[in-house]
Order: structure tokens, then C-alpha cells, then sequence
């Protein structure tokens, strides 16, 4: 992706039904792309886009690290409906969406905040390990890994509590959920952790 000469940069994926979205640093831009004719089909600003995307309520949630907002992108008309006065903790990092709401790890010191998308209003803001950048939902809980413990809370919905932090491999930051089980990106080693989400153990390092 390039605009006026300028190398793109992109970092990010969305995929949603009929669409794949990516943002680019280098021209402060998130483009809409058709996976079936690999035209763009829509660019829309948002300055210094970075810490992941999700897809929910209708809108792309686009974290920006210049103004420190989460711009939320309309998914059928591209434009931006509303910009929600939180920030993300780091600009390599992770927006999440479930039990009706964002989470969005909003200060290195160890925040995470809960946002209503209905009022775009911070309703809880979860106190986890310093340096946790990252946020995931899966198996109706929140999951956030700290790169400087080398731990993953969990949040629990229904409470805004931390209910278990477990130990990982060195440095995690990015993380999945899905084939039932959690998956952090070890950076320090070079290792995935394997958590089960019913024990919250893990049960495999794989390198």
C-alpha cells in the first residue's frame, strides 16, 4: 500500500464478513480491501494508527497512538462515528471485544479499561501487572498478558476482577484464542505458551 510515494507500512488485520482492514503508518491511514478483486475500497484517516483493530457494534475499533483515542470507523459507511478519549498503553499491543464490551490496556503502569460501546464511556478500569499491552477475549473471559512479568491475567465480565495471573513464557505480548485453548507469543524466547482457558494452567511451552 502506498499514497503519494509513501511506503504504507501496514501492521494490522480485520476481517470481517466482506472485508480485510490494515492500517498504514506511514500515511496515518486505515484502508478497507476487497479480498475478491484486491482493490481498496475505502481509506480513511486516522493518525498513527497502532495496537490492533477489532471488529464490533458495527465499527472497526482503531486504536491511535498520536491523539490517544480509539477511533470507531463505520463498517458499511467508512466513516468515523466516534473517536472514545482512551488511549493504548503501548503502540505494539491488542484492543479486545466481548461480554458487550471493549478492553482496551490503556496505561503501561497496568490499566486495562472497560468501555461501553453504546456511550463510548469507560465503565471500569481493571488494575494487571505493569507493561500489559495486550488484550484478548475468549471462553467469556478477558485475557492480558504482561511482557515485563511474563504473566496473563484473566478478567473476569462479570466482576471487572482479576481472577487468576499465569505464568508464561518470557516476554508474551501477543495472544490468541481459538481451538480452545489461549496462545501467547513469547518474545524473550521464542515460544508459544498453551493455556487451557477451563484450568487456566498451562500445558505446553512449544518452541
Amino acid at each position: 500500500i502506498e499514497a503519494n510515494g509513501i511506503k504504507g507500512g501496514p501492521d494490522w488485520l480485520a476481517i470481517t464478513e466482506d472485508s480485510v482492514w490494515t492500517n498504514s503508518r506511514g500515511t496515518n491511514m486505515v484502508f478497507r480491501m476487497d479480498p475478491k478483486s484486491d482493490q481498496i475500497l475505502a481509506a480513511v484517516p486516522v493518525p498513527k494508527p497502532c495496537s490492533g483493530f477489532a471488529v464490533a457494534a458495527g465499527t472497526l475499533w482503531s486504536p491511535s497512538c498520536d491523539e490517544h483515542v480509539i477511533y470507531r470507523i463505520d463498517l458499511k459507511t467508512n466513516e468515523v462515528v466516534s473517536k472514545v478519549p482512551v488511549g493504548p498503553a503501548n503502540t505494539e499491543g491488542g484492543i479486545a471485544f466481548g461480554s458487550g464490551s471493549a478492553w482496551m490496556p490503556s496505561d503501561p503502569k497496568g490499566v486495562v479499561s472497560r468501555i461501553d460501546p453504546a456511550t463510548n464511556k469507560v465503565t471500569a478500569e481493571i488494575s494487571v501487572p505493569p507493561d500489559s499491552f495486550t488484550a484478548v477475549y475468549g471462553y467469556n473471559l478477558v485475557w492480558v498478558s504482561s511482557t515485563a512479568k511474563s504473566v496473563v491475567s484473566v478478567i473476569h465480565p462479570a466482576t471487572n476482577k482479576v481472577i487468576a495471573e499465569i505464568p508464561v513464557g518470557p516476554n508474551p505480548r501477543f495472544m490468541a484464542a481459538g481451538e480452545g485453548y489461549v496462545w501467547t507469543l513469547n518474545q524473550g524466547s521464542g515460544t508459544v505458551t498453551k493455556i487451557d482457558p477451563r484450568t487456566m494452567k498451562v500445558v505446553a511451552t512449544i518452541d
